[in-house]
């Protein structure tokens, strides 16, 4: 006896909903992808501001595709600089009422300037004995540990011809060089650093004691010792090196 099994079944047609979904994501995959393609072309204009902007906050730059490092003195020196010229304005001012010095400072330079008598009695080439504080204060600042950095300093003294040396048997100008190269020791020997430092005479219209300062990198150093000593070879002054 055969078992009536029905009608057979058809099999489930696919549900056409769930196929319009998953195309849909798929084109909005597709359109993703090609957004990104279009934004990712290169643009010669964008690659050069990025590499510009590179090039300056690491103080380099690549004119013609070899890296080549920029950094001025300025940029380390200052720094150091800044630092010393804070220290020598707290010692004048620990040492001297302000009408006593006159204070020149520039971006690279610092120049300091009395009048001789400040330092010296008149006629004579004996320094003060009461200044000898500010010789020990000036030193240890000088010979601070300033590292990649040189101190370069200059004491001149400059001479008039009616400068008085009633007391030494001297012209006006050889007993500047002495009083300039007296003034120097007194600095080295309370252990400022003789490299780079000089004292210097030259006759002029006025009578003062300059401190001329500068700080810059090594490498530069020994390139302005040989100009300032090219200068001192062809004008009519006096120095102790």
């Amino acid at each position: 006896m055969s078992q009536d099994l029905g009608p057979e079944q058809a099999p489930e047609a696919p549900d056409m909903g769930t196929v319009v979904l998953m195309l849909g994501l798929y084109l909005i995959i597709l359109a993703f992808f090609i957004l990104l393609n279009a934004i990712s072309e290169v643009s010669q204009e964008k690659t050069e501001l990025v590499q510009d902007s590179l090039a300056e906050g690491f103080s380099f730059t690549d004119p013609v595709g070899e890296g080549i490092q920029q950094d001025p003195i300025e940029q380390t020196a200052q720094p150091i600089y800044d630092d010393f010229t804070e220290d020598v304005q707290g010692i004048l001012r620990a040492h001297f009422v302000q009408e006593e010095y006159t204070l020149q400072q520039e971006s690279d330079y610092m120049k300091v300037i009395f009048e001789v008598e400040r330092f010296f009695h008149p006629g004579a080439n004996k320094l003060k004995a009461n200044l000898a504080s500010f010789f020990d204060d000036m030193a240890v600042s000088m010979a601070k540990d300033r590292p990649g950095t040189f101190m370069i300093a200059q004491v001149m003294i400059r001479a008039t011809p009616t400068d008085n040396t009633q007391y030494v048997p001297y012209d006006p100008v050889e007993l500047a060089g002495r009083r300039a190269a007296l003034f120097l020791r007194a600095l080295l020997e309370r252990g400022a650093p003789n490299t780079y430092t000089s004292a210097t005479a030259e006759l002029n219209n006025i009578s003062e004691l300059v401190m001329k300062f500068r700080v810059v990198e090594d490498d530069q150093a020994k390139e302005l010792q040989d100009a300032e000593q090219k200068y001192q070879e062809t004008h009519p002054q006096r120095g102790v090196q």
